[in-house]
């Protein structure tokens, strides 16, 4: 035990330690680094909407902190070449990297994949450059560069750590696999290509991330303790987490308790939301899918390179139910064939949910070192927190289940940065690279950026620094993603396939082989193309189920897009932001009628300019030859050929401004004008009854043109561009169902469609076992009785004895509604029969 005099010693030299620590602290201007790299890591996090099933509540904690972007992209969908790309802040033309492969990534020396063979012999890393030219102390952990060698970028022959040479100062690494892969292994319940494992949770302090996590943590006490340990610089950890990366081996306390443990339980609980769009959920969500599963991938041209894109591992989620000795009941009324289906998708819900549970065990790890921070707020206060995904992944869209491809769920990243300097909770939706991260950090410390030897600039990406300011700077730079084949097909292995993105749209060029069998023959080999309409806000195709990139009318976006490529003229550029404006006030244009036109434009640093000198502007429209020039028009709608105006809905307006040599469309915009009255939207549907104090829409048709629709219940959740699954009603007895349809050029233009369900409770029986509501009712009434069948017949007399009406049930146990309008006022006498059994009920009909 120790003395008072001791633990009085104590205090001071903590007083004095902390006072130390705290005039080191001023001496510097430099913020601490914190970067997390999370292995294959998607959108899966809470405040993205891919997924709401996993619950990050130490993520969070950067989030409610810092910038969340939603638009950030790889450069690669693939480890190695994402890596070396925003390591060495250079896209993948400089790197060459485009596969994990040997033969085009050399797992050795990082330098080896710089040489004066490949015209890339220049090269710097974002830590060697932290370390040399701004003062940091940089720590590696685990996996951040590709390869896991103890020598990558690591100088091990000096013995001080202030004095070495490379990327660190200091280097950790371990590997789990001789623990967790038996024991992932020996409690497997993957298929095969996707594999995972609810293990035992006393593995957890055995797992790589676990002790990298450990590691940090001490190196973060140590460091407040003791900054001078540390060589007195600030310090830049880069983090490599290995999660979710297959193999999901992860503790079972982080899957979720939906997860199937037996197939063969009677009953058999479904793992995911089940019909789809049910309310409340009884299962987690899946990843959306069309109306008809994998129509989106059906819909592209099966001898295409796109298709060859997805991982086959779903045939096996297929095949599955094929290896069981005997098929589980799961519902004995269903047909084998849907029963297997059921258990073909409840088994991609069980992976789905290790996926999760991978995330949310990096969620705990990360909220270790967040709580470590915190207990040193001199450190916290003084840090900047980037954490980031190294490319996306797949989880069954597009029946895909991997990372290689370019489709959204492959490029787009999470990234979340806190400059705990200065909190700035804020949501960014500009489209921005992992190329940027380097130029950034650089930036943030008053740094000069790196120069080849000539004096032109190294680095390829932009500084995000006045987006941290505000995440509502005007910045337009469509970013590039790039991927070859990694094994060898009949085409697309040869040469590099592209993605680009802007904030709404999403243009992937695959480039063929050429006709020559078994070679590689540019001069024969064609581009083909997919083009998404996602969505300013992800609000128009967020899934990209609709491929438009042969409809004419997307021409032009392609044109523009394309020149982000890296033969077009604004690669890895940025450029102006043109918005146009049409200041209509009403929904829909009629024939005669002028569209007035005029834009807001903005210069590459977000100043609105007007008219800069040496470009001009250019009106162009999808249903009429003309253009038109100015930086304002009035356009008249005479110039449509008046059938054509009669047979559409929509006007799209393309602006381009152009240079003076016609070569380069320096700002584009379009803009989908509401036209002709016969265009206006209308919906129909019916409502049902589903079980017990359940409804559910059915024969939900919309027509017309229309840019959205939603549901609205009076209660529970919105339904946005899907129809609403069954929805359980709880007490509620009487509910109006609304389905809303924004239209037309301004954002009041909606139309309301409603109708109301009126539930029955057994109580409101009448001994005859018959309920007719509303009553008294003036439109429809809806019949319900307890033993009536489909086929019974509905006789309805008047007090005279008329008969008025005489229909049959058409749904049994269900509501039957009869039309009553025009009806006469007055009471009617309703008998329904089948076979010996008749009840009588009555109703009033007011006006």
């Amino acid at each position: 035990m120790k003395t008072p005099l001791a633990l009085l010693n104590n205090f001071f030299l903590c007083l004095l330690l902390l006072l130390g620590m705290r005039l080191n602290s001023q001496t510097t201007d430099k913020p601490n680094i914190l970067f997390v790299i999370s292995d294959d890591l998607n959108d899966y996090l809470e405040g993205y909407d891919a997924n709401i099933n996993t619950l990050t509540p130490n993520l969070n904690l950067v989030r409610e902190n810092g910038t969340v972007f939603l638009n950030a992209y790889a450069s690669a969908p693939i480890c190695a070449p994402s890596r070396t790309s925003f390591l060495s802040g250079k896209d993948l033309g400089y790197t060459q990297v485009y596969k994990n492969s040997d033969n085009d990534y050399k797992c050795m020396e990082f330098s080896d994949n710089f040489t004066a063979a490949e015209g890339n012999e220049v090269y710097f890393t974002l830590p060697q450059y932290l370390k040399d030219s701004l003062g940091y102390y940089t720590y590696n952990l685990n996996k951040v560069f590709h390869c896991q060698k103890n020598y990558i970028e690591f100088d091990e022959l000096t013995a001080d750590p202030c004095a070495k040479s490379g990327a660190w100062n200091k280097y950790f690494y371990y590997n789990d696999s001789i623990i967790i892969q038996p024991a992932g292994v020996a409690m497997y319940e993957g298929v095969p290509g996707y594999d995972w494992a609810p293990i035992n949770d006393t593995l957890e302090k055995y797992m790589t991330d676990y002790i990298a996590t450990d590691s940090v943590i001490n190196f973060i006490n140590k460091y407040a303790a003791s900054p001078d340990s540390m060589c007195n610089k600030p310090f830049m950890i880069m983090l490599g987490y290995q999660k979710p990366h297959a193999k999901q081996f992860i503790p079972a306390k982080y899957f979720a308790p939906e997860y199937v443990k037996d197939f063969y339980a009677v009953p058999l609980d479904l793992p995911y939301n089940y019909p789809t769009n049910s309310y409340p959920a009884n299962g987690i969500n899946l990843p959306s899918q069309p109306d008809t599963p994998f129509a989106d991938l059906e819909a592209l041209f099966i001898n295409t390179i796109s298709p060859l894109m997805v991982k086959k591992f779903d045939t096996n989620f297929i095949k599955w139910p094929e290896s069981l000795p005997t098929l589980p009941d799961v519902d004995p009324s269903l047909t084998e064939e849907e029963r297997i289906e059921i258990l073909q998708w409840a088994k991609r819900a069980n992976g789905i949910i290790a996926y999760e549970a991978a995330i949310q065990f990096v969620d705990a790890q990360f909220g270790k070192i967040y709580a470590t921070l915190l207990s040193h707020p001199e450190v916290m206060s003084n840090t900047i927190i980037i954490f980031i995904g190294d490319n996306g992944y797949g989880l069954g869209e597009k029946r895909h289940w991997s990372k290689y491809g370019l489709w959204d769920t492959d490029v787009r990243i999470p990234m979340l940065i806190a400059d705990m300097r200065n909190p700035n909770p804020q949501i960014c939706n500009r489209t921005v690279s992992l190329l940027d991260l380097f130029p950034t950090l650089v930036d943030i410390n008053g740094g000069t950026m790196p120069y080849f030897p000539d004096g032109t600039t190294y680095l390829d990406g932009k500084s995000i620094a006045p987006l941290l300011q505000n995440a509502d700077t005007i910045w337009n730079r469509p970013v590039l993603s790039a991927t070859k084949k990694e094994l060898v097909y009949d085409k697309g292995d040869c040469f590099p396939h592209y993605s680009v993105r802007d904030e709404r749209f999403h243009l992937i060029t695959y480039r063929t082989n050429g006709d020559i069998i078994d070679a590689c023959d540019s001069a024969t080999s064609v581009l083909e193309y997919e083009l998404y309409d996602i969505g300013i806000n992800r609000e128009t195709d967020p899934y990209e189920w609709h491929n438009i990139a042969y409809q004419p009318d997307y021409a032009p976006v392609i044109n523009y897009l394309n020149q982000w490529l890296p033969t077009g003229p604004l690669y890895l550029q940025k450029t102006y932001s043109i918005n146009i404006q049409d200041d209509l006030n009403a929904c829909i244009v009629d024939y005669g009628e002028n569209v007035p036109l005029h834009f807001e434009l903005f210069d590459t640093i977000g100043t609105a300019v007007t008219s800069p000198v040496g470009y001009i502007f250019q009106w162009t429209n999808n249903l009429s030859s003309d253009t038109l020039y100015g930086n304002s028009i009035e356009f008249p709608t005479t110039l449509i050929d008046a059938t054509s105006f009669a047979n559409t809905g929509e006007l799209i307006i393309y602006l381009e401004m152009v240079d003076i040599t016609g070569q380069i469309v320096s700002a584009f915009d379009m803009t989908s004008i509401q036209i002709n009255a016969a265009s206006t939207p209308s919906v129909s549907f019916d409502l049902a009854k589903y079980g017990d104090h359940t409804i559910k829409v059915e024969n939900f048709v919309i027509n017309g043109t229309y840019k959205s629709y939603f549901w609205d219940f009076g209660f529970g959740p919105m339904f946005y561009n899907a129809v609403p699954g069954p929805i359980y009603l709880d007490d509620i007895t009487t509910v109006n169902v609304s389905c809303f349809v924004n239209y037309g050029n301004n954002d009041s233009c909606k139309i309301e469609t409603q109708k109301t369900f009126y539930d029955y409770i057994a109580e409101n029986f009448v001994e005859n076992g018959i309920w007719i509501f509303p009553n008294p009712a003036n439109g429809i009434i809806n019949i319900v009785c307890d033993s009536i069948m489909a086929g019974a017949a509905y006789t309805i007399y008047d007090t005279v004895g008329n008969i008025v009406i005489k229909t049959n049930a058409t749904q049994p146990t269900s509501v039957n509604q009869i039309n009553i309008t025009g009806w006469p006022m007055g009471i009617y006498y309703l008998v329904a029969t089948h076979g010996d059994f008749v009840s009588t009920g009555n109703f009033v009909v007011t006006h």
